[in-house]
């Protein structure tokens, strides 16, 4: 798809997302419900949030090994210039700038880079279908994604996830692509040569050694997500349960990947809406006070500490758009 066709769709789906979330507002209670937050539990979630983040640098550190010696400040400057770029640029941008930020303070290749940060996504993906199964088990999810939604999702994540954790398989694609450089044109070649240093972003998973702590940290920054999503409802004064805070974090992760505008605008909040208004039954400004706490928790910070770093490796904006 033209990556302009898939812009427009995206512009479209979060203006529907954010009409579908403000249509029926009552705004004198919306204003309400968010000048009673509760600042201290706000606080506290912006504290998790930078949090995560770090934890999220130390997985990435654990993830390049002995290889590449890069400080964990460097580390977490280039996550946050990455979501800073996912928050404000359009074509989600943010893992192509996270990497083009970190070849330029290091001696990785950003290709190379890229192929971690694509092994984190697996990561992250495969953690939150586990999870998914485990509130799945406790929650009727057939009422709201449907169980072939779950089968589906859970075939290609299985398919991605064997492939890239397998030596073997990893091996053969990166043989592949070695053939195909030496088979083709100047041109084509050039793509084989990038997809075979993204695939040796998959080779830590032959040092044993990180793998354990690698896979810990990942189920750990969901569990830092989950209770980032409790404190927003605790900021917000609704009385969900912890198992429908659980779904309210597994729907909004969804919610993130689909085409949207930058920062996941509208489907964000059309998603929280759904769920707690629809499936929960609390009333529609309750619900949209919640989504709007918990995307602002994320979206604020992400932009003004990543711009930081992008003053502090001097990045420029047409850095991060060319990046792709």
């Amino acid at each position: 798809m033209n990556k302009w066709i898939q812009f427009s769709l995206g512009i479209l789906l979060s203006i529907l997302g954010l009409v579908y979330a403000f249509n029926t507002v009552d705004y004198t209670d919306l204003l309400i419900i968010i000048n009673n937050i509760d600042y201290f539990w706000l606080f506290l979630s912006v504290l998790l949030l930078m949090g995560s983040m770090i934890v999220r640098s130390i997985r990435w550190q654990y993830i390049l090994g002995s290889k590449y010696k890069i400080s964990l400040n460097d580390l977490f400057g280039s996550v946050m210039i990455g979501y800073f770029g996912n928050s404000i640029l359009p074509f989600r941008i943010g893992e192509f700038a996270r990497a083009f930020t970190l070849s330029k303070i290091s001696t990785i290749s950003s290709f190379e880079a890229f192929g971690t940060i694509i092994l984190e996504r697996v990561l992250d993906l495969s953690s939150l279908f586990i999870i998914t199964l485990f509130f799945g088990y406790f929650f009727p999810f057939s009422s709201v994604f449907g169980y072939y939604f779950i089968f589906i999702i859970s075939i290609v994540l299985l398919f991605i996830f064997i492939t890239i954790m397998n030596k073997n398989m990893r091996s053969k694609l990166f043989r592949m692509f070695e053939r195909s450089v030496k088979n083709n044109s100047k041109e084509k070649s050039l793509i084989f040569i990038k997809l075979k240093d993204i695939i040796n972003g998959f080779s830590i998973l032959n040092q044993k050694k990180n793998n354990f702590r690698i896979f810990f940290l990942s189920f750990f920054l969901w569990f830092i997500y989950y209770i980032i999503t409790l404190c927003g409802i605790q900021a917000i004064g609704i009385d969900l349960s912890l198992f429908q805070a659980g779904i309210v974090l597994i729907v909004t992760s969804f919610a993130i990947g689909v085409p949207s505008a930058p920062g996941a605008v509208g489907t964000y909040h059309a998603a929280t809406v759904f769920i707690v208004s629809n499936i929960f039954l609390y009333t529609q400004e309750e619900s949209l006070g919640l989504a709007i706490l918990l995307h602002a928790i994320a979206f604020i910070p992400e932009v003004i500490v990543g711009a930081i770093y992008m003053i502090k490796y001097s990045i420029t904006l047409n850095d991060l758009r060319s990046s792709n």
